[in-house]
């Protein structure tokens, strides 16, 4: 239940670059999710903390492993024109 809210920490990934205040906003909220999520069921007993700390952290990294291969486009700087320089004796 905890990883379905943190999951949504990909739209944090999927905002940042080009709406980066939505970004923000979509982070707490796929933070406040899943922090809700695993309290209710650490409350149960069907969760230790540990495993729901656990989950947001996998969560996070497997996340920012996909937006790194798939999405980020670093931006590349142009590059100075090579002339020939004249040769003198």
């Amino acid at each position: 239940h905890a990883a379905t809210g943190f999951a949504l920490f990909a739209l944090f990934f999927a905002l940042r670059d080009r709406r980066p205040r939505m970004a923000r906003s979509a982070f707490m909220f796929a933070l406040g999710l899943g922090t809700v999520l695993s309290v209710s069921r650490t409350m149960q007993g069907a969760h230790f903390l540990s495993h729901n700390v656990w989950t947001a952290i996998f969560s996070w990294l497997i996340c920012l492993g996909a937006y790194y291969f798939l999405l980020y486009r670093p931006v590349k700087t142009p590059q100075p024109a090579f002339r020939k320089q004249p040769v003198t004796p």
